[in-house]
């Protein structure tokens, strides 16, 4: 259990030692749920904090693509709130190398194995004044299929969604019972085309 602080009826700051794991907000989503106690005179009994809506945890990816040539150049950008942004931060904290994979890897199971980038920025992980948010510019070879002067272009969110299901389908195949998530989230995935 943790402590909190009761500043108004109902309302209470939790006094929580691994805030820094926490993102942004003053506590972590892996407390939503966990037993906490109210600093009060008289003592209190053992309370439950309570949870937060699915609104509360983003995953948001916006991509812009340019066509220039042969040559598919986008912008990524990627923000987490809530329990999303405690994951970035901790993968962030690994090094620069360590999320610099983590986004090759992203963008590969998006694209495909040509994907060139040529700029990486990111949040500080240890800044709390906002949400964590990386930036990527890149650029895409041999990503259109061409048909005599036609190109077709394959947009990044249906190669997301196809990795989506393909990873429900993994997750579902061999298990008994039904699939549960840590925590309620919404992925939300905007591309657009210039």
């Amino acid at each position: 259990a943790i402590v909190a602080l009761e500043t108004a009826p109902y309302e209470y700051i939790y006094l929580d030692p691994t805030v820094g794991a926490g993102g942004k907000e003053l506590l972590p989503p892996s407390e939503w749920g966990q037993g906490v106690l109210v600093s009060r005179e008289n003592g209190d009994t053992l309370r439950e904090i309570p949870g937060f809506s699915k609104e509360y945890n983003l995953y948001s990816v916006q991509l812009i693509d340019s066509i220039r040539g042969d040559t598919l150049v986008f912008t990524f950008s990627v923000d987490g709130k809530g329990a999303w942004d405690q994951y970035l931060r901790e993968r962030a904290r690994r090094g620069p190398v360590y999320l610099r994979r983590y986004v090759e890897n992203i963008l590969h199971s998006i694209f495909n194995e040509n994907v060139i980038i040529d700029d990486l920025k990111y949040t500080d992980p240890y800044d709390y004044s906002e949400y964590f948010r990386i930036q990527v510019k890149g650029r895409v070879f041999n990503y259109f299929l061409k048909v005599g002067n036609l190109r077709f272009f394959k947009p990044a969110s249906v190669s997301s969604l196809e990795a989506f299901i393909w990873n429900l389908s993994v997750l579902d195949k061999d298990r008994k019972s039904p699939y549960v998530t840590r925590f309620p989230y919404i992925f939300s995935f905007n591309e657009r085309l210039y």
